[in-house]
Parts: C-alpha cells; structure tokens; sequence
C-alpha cells in the first residue's frame, strides 16, 4: 500500500450527499495540520464513469475529478450509494471494473446501499456485511444467502469495509486514518465535525422504532438480533448468549421491559412483518409464511387469526391491515403497547 494511501470515492446515482461529505470531510480535515486541507497524511479523489456530474438524492449535483481508469492506482474504493433503485446504464461498467479492483488487491468499501452494488458485483460472498435497518429486508430479498448485521455501524471483513451509512461513514473515514495516521489525527478530525470521538464498528446502530420504549441495552440488541432475523426461529437461550446474559435474566428484563417475554415478542414481531408483506406486496402466502420464520401456510394462518382474529386470506382480500399507516416493518406497535 502506499504511503499515503489514495482513496477513491465512487458516488453512485441518486447516492445519499450526508454520507459522501461526512466521509470527504473526515478526511480532509485529517489530512494536514492547521486545518489547511492539504492532502499529505492521505490523497482523495472522486471518480465515475465519465466526468459528468451525478445527482445526489437531495438534487445537488457532484462532478467526478477524474474516470475510473485503472484501479490498481489506488488504496482504497469507497463505493458511495443512496436511494434504493433499478439498474442503471453504468452498472455493469461499475461492477466489472470494481472486480478488477478486487483483482488488484483494493481494498473496497461499500458506504450505504453502496454495499447493494458491491454484492451485485459478487464481491461480497462469504463476507459479514452492515446493512442499515432500514434496507436490511430489501438486502435479504435480493441476496437471500448473505450474512447481514444490521446491528453494527460498520464492519471490516478482510478487504471489504460496508457501513449503514449516515453516522457511520464518518467513523469509516476514521477508521482508514487511523490504520494510517493513528487515532489522534482521526479524533482531531471528528472533534471539528462536532460529531465527538471515534465510534468502534461494533457499536450499536440507532434503534429502529421497533426498540422504541426500551432502556435497557441487553433487550435492546435482542430486539435488534429478533428483528435482523425474522426469518428464523431463535431460541431463547441462543439468544440470551449473544448478549451476555442467562435466559432467565433476559426473560425477566424483556417482561420488564415490553411486558411480553422474547418468545411472544419474536412472535408479535414476525407477526406485524407478515401483515406489512401482505398490505404492501403480491407474494403469495406461502413464501410469506417462510420469510416470517413459519414452518408452513397453515401455521401461519394459525397464528395471524389468533393474533388479528381473522384469517390472512380473508384480510388481504378486504384490503384491510392492521399495520399501522407509514406500512413499514420498523414502524411496528410500539414496545408495551398491547398487540391490537
């Protein structure tokens, strides 16, 4: 690797602008003393498939300094997404250059839904990968096979780096400096931003309103986990260990906490998901029964009538839900509330 290392910023269409100057601005202000943005701790520059400028989601307009070229002249590739969106006329193009990037020893960072390009390209198989909470369900279903954290800011898995973005790409940015310049420079550079110290890619992720009405941090992250997987049955005492605690003291926090112990909970969870697929999809019900976690149609059926007192079949048809208007899974019956 050189030194300094050069990092390339790769803006997307319709990439999100907080995440791209959060990341740009961590680094520059890094990379010099005094404040004077100089390059010299590190060098950056913003890249595409041409040098015509690429409209970020809120309008404004970013123009690339230089094309893609070869990718072996830099240290890194920081592919920047935003909205979520169909293919565009670039894509390929994009895709087969950053496996060329790959194939050059790059290391390859994908900052938001920048990780949904990575993955297209088939550069993440085999990698732990940060999705945000708000993108995770969409990840899943184009890339059933991945192993998703939606729990982390931002993860480092040998030479890729994928963040949820928003917060998280400044402490990506932060991570690069410190590999390089040590952890005061990239302190120094997040204390002007106003944004406090540097954040370990461990770090919790802010809640989604599912954890809305929870203090404690054990209860918190198990929701986190429950909501990350829905799709499966976790068993109580797995799920006690992934946050430290026994299973008789995380039942006895989450009745404190929601007033439902975890089972019933992942179950209310699961639950409200399904009814969200119904209202706002055309999957059949067999392939929603799977992707809630139910072993088949007529246990989920069970389950939804006991739960709304109708059967789903029948809900969908009246075109009647009982989720609530913003018809999102993350905007799910505040914890505490009762379940109808």
């Amino acid at each position: 690797m050189r030194n300094p290392p050069v990092i390339a910023l790769l803006p997307l269409p319709n990439f999100t602008l907080s995440s791209f100057s959060l990341f740009t601005d961590v680094l520059r202000l890094a990379a010099d003393e005094g404040d004077r943005s100089r390059p010299i701790r590190h060098r950056w520059t913003v890249i595409g498939t041409s040098l015509r400028p690429v409209r970020a989601s809120n309008g404004i307009e970013v123009a690339p300094w230089e094309a893609l070229g070869d990718p072996a002249r830099f240290d890194y590739i920081v592919v920047c997404g935003g909205l979520l969106r169909r293919r565009h006329d670039q894509d390929d193009e994009i895709e087969e250059w950053l496996r060329r990037a790959d194939a050059a020893g790059v290391k390859i960072l994908g900052l938001c839904t920048g990780v949904f390009t990575l993955a297209q390209a088939g550069l993440l198989r085999d990698c732990k990968i940060c999705v945000s909470w708000y993108h995770v369900h969409e990840f899943h279903e184009e890339f059933p096979d991945a192993h998703v954290v939606a729990t982390e800011l931002f993860v480092v898995d040998g030479d890729r780096v994928t963040s949820a973005g928003g917060r998280g790409a400044a402490d990506m940015a932060a991570w690069i400096i410190e590999q390089h310049a040590g952890s005061t420079v990239a302190r120094k550079a997040l204390d002007i931003l106003l944004v406090g110290p540097s954040q370990k890619g461990d770090l919790l992720q802010p809640r989604p309103p599912v954890a809305d009405g929870v203090n404690n941090e054990a209860v918190r992250r198990a929701i986190l986990l429950m909501e990350e997987r829905k799709d499966r049955h976790l068993p109580v005492p797995v799920l006690a260990r992934a946050v430290g605690l026994s299973r008789r003291q995380l039942e006895r926090l989450f009745v404190e906490e929601t007033g439902k112990g975890p089972a019933a909970f992942a179950a209310h969870m699961r639950l409200q998901y399904a009814d969200w697929l119904m209202a706002t999809t055309s999957k059949p019900m067999t392939e929603i029964a799977f992707e809630c976690g139910y072993a088949d149609v007529a246990h989920f059926s069970r389950s939804y009538k006991a739960g709304f007192g109708v059967n789903p079949s029948a809900a969908r048809q009246s075109g009647h839900g009982y989720i609530p208007e913003e018809r999102r899974p993350y905007s799910t019956t505040s914890v505490g509330v009762p379940f109808l």
